[in-house]
């Protein structure tokens, strides 16, 4: 039983680093992406680590006489071990808690400039005439070259 509920403990422990996904790195390049908005998990590492941190100051503060009583003489571990153990599962949890509320502002920031890129207006297109302006006339065909005429043949030198 003492092994089961401590593997749920760790198991347990920082969910948004298992659920919490953050904007892509190149997102301001995508037309649309996907990533984790909602804080619900963030939440639950919240209300985790105030649980856990409870559960580290009564540890502390109780004597070992006090702990063994609360559990009637069979707590799950001693009290000395349970102070390091409730320690660890509170760090953990305001990890999660960080990483998770860090990841989900990204996201929404992320997906608020998206939306804000995709929302500003296009340059309109040049507005048409009616009627079309006239076709311009067709240039006047060229008459075909002329051909030169050859030269008048030259007399040759007289020869000695």
């Amino acid at each position: 039983m003492r092994t089961i509920a401590l593997t749920l403990a760790v198991s347990v422990t920082g969910c948004s680093f298992a659920f919490v996904s953050g904007p892509p790195a190149q997102y301001r390049q995508m037309p649309a992406f996907e990533c984790t908005e909602s804080r619900l998990v963030p939440g639950l590492d919240t209300v985790w680590t105030v649980l856990q941190t409870a559960n580290l100051i009564l540890s502390a503060t109780r004597t070992d006489d006090q702990w063994n009583a609360q559990f009637n003489g069979n707590p799950p571990f001693s009290r000395s071990a349970s102070i390091p153990i409730y320690a660890v599962l509170a760090a953990l949890g305001g990890a999660g808690m960080y990483f998770g509320f860090s990841r989900t502002a990204e996201c929404r920031d992320a997906k608020a400039e998206t939306m804000s890129r995709s929302m500003q207006p296009i340059a309109p297109a040049p507005q048409g005439t009616w009627p079309p302006p006239a076709a311009a006339p067709a240039p006047a065909p060229v008459a075909p070259p002329t051909p030169a005429e050859p030269p008048a043949p030259t007399a040759l030198p007289p020869t000695p």
